[in-house]
């Protein structure tokens, strides 16, 4: 099984786009993928009373997911080392600032592979 990271930011980018683009992330990697990111998990999100829509996409596009999210906040350091591991590749969809900015200087550091889906 190969592993791929997948990145992205909500903040001023628009979700219907994203979430076109994330699916075609999964045509892209098969069916022989785990899928790891940092988005904060379902019990949060209601918690939190925000909507469900980034762990629908993911759930509903992905079947294997490694969810690196705890108290709070992404697990940056451990995807790093996790894809280091693995050998994963990232796919960046979307603008690369902010949150996602940290983490793919993280990985170029660590020399994984970055693949950036534009938005249209």
């Amino acid at each position: 099984m190969k592993a791929v990271i997948l990145a992205f930011t909500l903040k001023d980018q628009d979700f219907d786009k994203i979430a076109e683009a994330v699916k075609s992330v999964k045509n892209f990697v098969g069916e022989d993928y785990i899928v790891i990111h940092g988005f904060m998990p379902r019990a949060e999100v209601i918690e939190k009373g925000f909507d469900t829509k980034v762990v629908d996409l993911l759930e509903s596009t992905f079947d294997i997911r490694l969810n690196m999210y705890k108290d709070g906040k992404p697990l940056r350091k451990e995807m790093v080392e996790v894809g280091v591991k693995l050998n994963a590749r990232v796919v960046v969809v979307g603008e690369i600032r902010d949150g996602v900015k940290e983490e793919v200087d993280m990985y170029v550091e660590n020399g994984l592979t970055i693949l950036q889906k534009l938005l249209a």
